[in-house]
């Protein structure tokens, strides 16, 4: 599917764009988790983050970006709002950020 900046205006805004490792890598905001919890920035509920669909049932994983130094209390959040019971890592860490 083609995106367009409207449908995915909460990577796009702002105070967004640094929380995201890779600015062509966005989710549109129809797929993204909210956070609820996280108490450091009341101003924000955006985490680079998607809702992905297993043959059992929708929207029952998370995928995301290793997270930034800036941005490891966002998901350690997101960790907590959607009770994660695992995490795995398919990228090496040290990936520059690319903004």
């Amino acid at each position: 599917p083609v995106y367009t900046i409207g449908d995915c205006a909460g990577s796009y805004r702002t105070e967004n764009r640094l929380k995201n490792r890779d600015i062509s890598v966005i989710t549109p905001d129809n797929f993204r988790p909210y956070l609820t919890s996280y108490q450091g920035c009341l101003d924000t509920d955006f985490v680079n983050a998607a809702f992905i669909d297993t043959y059992k049932e929708s929207k029952s994983c998370i995928v995301t970006e290793w997270p930034l130094p800036e941005t490891i209390n966002f998901f350690w959040s997101l960790i907590y709002d959607y009770n994660v019971c695992a995490i795995v890592v398919l990228c090496t860490p040290e990936k520059p950020n690319v903004n």
